[in-house]
C-alpha cells in the first residue's frame, strides 16, 4: 500500500530586529519573499530604537506578514506596550515572567489547517532576575501538546550553555528550540534526537536582521548581519 505524501511546513524565524534599520531590512525582505513561507516568527524586542517595541511597530510587523512576534528582557521598555500586549494575541513575552505581568508566554495559531504553538522563554544566566525557565516550560508544554504537537520555542538567553541545556530539556517534547538575544551567528545548530512527532529535516539560513544562535536545526550559510532561519517540517 502506497503511503501518501507527507505534508510540509516551511518556517522563517528572524531574531532580534534592531531599530529602524532592522525594520527596514525586515520589511523589504518580507515584501519580496513572505509567500515562500508557511509561518513567520519575528523576535522584535529591540525593534523600537533598540529597546522594546511599540503597538505601531508591532502592527507594522504583523501587516508585513509575521504570524507571531516574540519578545525578551526589553519587553517593558516602552510603556505603550503594557495594555496593547493584552489585546494582541500573537505578541508574546517570556512565559517565566511573573504571572501578574501583562500578556502571555505562548500562543497557538491555526494556519492552513495546522495548529502551531510558539512559546517564548527567558534565561537566567547573566540576565535580570527571573523565574526558572525550565520549570515554566515543563509546566506548560504538556498543556500545549493536548492541542498541537507543532511547538516552536524562542529561548531568549545570554549563555550558550543555558540554551543548549534548554534544547536537551525539551528534546522529544517540542519541534524546535532556537536562541535569541546574543546577536551572534548561527553556528551551533544541530538536530537533537526524539523530536516530538515532527521531523525537522532541513534548515537554510536566508536572512536575519541580527545574527542569532539556533538549536535543534540543521545546516546554514552565513551572510554578515543577515542570518535568520528557514525550516521545513514534515
Amino acid at each position: 500500500m502506497k503511503q501518501g505524501k507527507k505534508e510540509e511546513m516551511k518556517f522563517l524565524i528572524i531574531g532580534d530586529v534592531v531599530g529602524e534599520p532592522g525594520r527596514n531590512i525586515l520589511f523589504k525582505y518580507l515584501e519580496k519573499r513572505k509567500k515562500n513561507y508557511d509561518f513567520i516568527i519575528v523576535n522584535a524586542e529591540n525593534s523600537a530604537g533598540g529597546f522594546g517595541i511599540t503597538p505601531k511597530i508591532a502592527e507594522q510587523i504583523f501587516s508585513r506578514g509575521a504570524d507571531v512576534i516574540t519578545l525578551g528582557n526589553h519587553t517593558w521598555d516602552k510603556k505603550e506596550i503594557y495594555s496593547y500586549i493584552n489585546e494582541a494575541k500573537n505578541l508574546i513575552r517570556p512565559i517565566n515572567f511573573t504571572k501578574e505581568a501583562p500578556g502571555k508566554g505562548y500562543t497557538i495559531v491555526e494556519k492552513n489547517g495546522k495548529k502551531v504553538a510558539v512559546v517564548n522563554a527567558q534565561g537566567k544566566v547573566f540576565m535580570p532576575p527571573i523565574a526558572c525557565p525550565f520549570l515554566a516550560m515543563d509546566e506548560i508544554i504538556p498543556e500545549i501538546r493536548k492541542e498541537t504537537n507543532i511547538i516552536i520555542v524562542d529561548f531568549h538567553a545570554e549563555a550558550t550553555s543555558e540554551k543548549q541545556a534548554m534544547g536537551w530539556n525539551l528534546t522529544g517534547k517540542v519541534s524546535a528550540v532556537y536562541g535569541t538575544h546574543t546577536h551572534t551567528q548561527t553556528a551551533d545548530e544541530k538536530i537533537l534526537p526524539g523530536i516530538a512527532n515532527t521531523s525537522l529535516f532541513s534548515l537554510k539560513a536566508i536572512l536575519a536582521v541580527i545574527r542569532l544562535p539556533l538549536l535543534s536545526l540543521a545546516s546554514t550559510t552565513q551572510t554578515p548581519w543577515l542570518n535568520p532561519a528557514m525550516m521545513r517540517f514534515r
